[in-house]
């Protein structure tokens, strides 16, 4: 005999577009949300067997009463011990008996469950879904960041299974003789070869940090020190096109570091120094220096805006402290 389950409901969780799922408890211990496959693929804009397909291609990677369960296989009971009509249950939620009847497994995924059917969906839909839904229906939000963050680590996975899935495009435009449906797959083509290049450039992004951080780390000592550097010496040394003092000034604004006088908002001053200079004309000005920790901070902002940093930060402040 299955596991013993208790079923209910809990309040309705909204989409950001509005669209309504109720809560169910049941199935991965007491007071635990569930999530049906039929919802599943309503949620991630794919039809009922494409979900089942996705899932049981990949079923070895789903582990029984962890991340699913067969509903249709477990013995169901409420608090009071009375045995509860599962099927029941379903139809009082919205789920048809003739529904129930073509499915031969009622399957219900947990957190965990989702999140891996999330992974293997082919959708760009489902990829922005379960990080503004999921979190709310499975009341979970401090719970789930490491799983966000292993499955946001899994860019070349994710670049693979849209490549397949444009190759399977791209033949079944081959074949198709339907010049109205043959134009749509070649849409979907496009789409799939724009989000392929969103991803091969953060992989590109990543790759360029990873390479940098043996040396990015800066040494104790150094971060502590009272030194603060020009931004158009810093500007210089990186050596990046198009990018010296002025538009090392600009891009920094542009980015929310600086104000319109190129003074740091209050959230960032602790990577800059501001000190007052004496012009020409005997007037005093405020000149924005940055300082270790500043040239390490926009290092990496500067490379996640995708510019070609190619020094590390260590080289970096080397060459400041020769040029000071």
């Amino acid at each position: 005999m299955g596991k013993a389950i208790e079923l209910k409901t809990n309040g309705v969780v909204k989409t950001n577009d509005d669209r309504e799922f109720t809560r169910l408890i049941g199935g991965f211990g007491d007071n635990k949300p569930m999530f049906l496959f039929w919802d599943a693929g309503e949620l991630l804009g794919l039809k009922t067997e494409e979900v089942r397909q996705n899932f049981e291609r990949n079923e070895s990677e789903f582990e029984k009463e962890v991340d699913f369960v067969d509903l249709k296989s477990v013995h169901t009971q409420s608090v009071s011990d009375q045995v509860v009509d599962i099927t029941g249950f379903l139809k009082s939620i919205g789920h048809s008996q003739n529904k129930l009847n073509a499915s031969k497994r009622w399957l219900a995924f947990s957190f965990s469950g989702m999140m891996k059917l999330v992974k293997i969906a082919t959708t760009k839909e489902s990829w922005e879904i379960y990080d503004r839904f999921l979190e709310d229906y499975f009341q979970t939000k401090a719970e789930n960041h490491e799983l966000k963050t292993e499955l946001k680590q899994t860019l070349e996975e994710q670049l693979e299974v849209l490549q397949e899935h444009k190759k399977f495009i791209l033949g079944s435009m081959f074949m198709e003789q339907d010049d109205s449906k043959k134009m749509e797959l070649f849409n979907e083509s496009e789409k799939l070869t724009t989000e392929i290049s969103k991803l091969e450039q953060q992989l590109e992004r990543r790759k360029t940090i990873e390479d940098l951080q043996p040396k990015i780390h800066i040494a104790n000592t150094i971060l502590d020190t009272q030194s603060a550097y020009d931004v158009g010496s810093f500007a210089k040394i990186l050596g990046i096109d198009d990018m010296g003092r002025n538009n090392m000034f600009k891009w920094m604004r542009g980015q929310g570091l600086l104000m319109k006088g190129n003074e740091p908002y209050q959230k960032y001053m602790k990577y800059f120094k501001v000190i007052p200079v004496v012009n020409a004309q005997g007037y005093t000005n405020n000149k924005t220096l940055l300082n270790p920790k500043g040239v390490e901070y926009v290092v990496k902002r500067l490379i996640d805006d995708g510019k070609a940093v190619t020094k590390s930060v260590d080289e970096i402040l080397e060459e400041l402290e020769k040029s000071a």
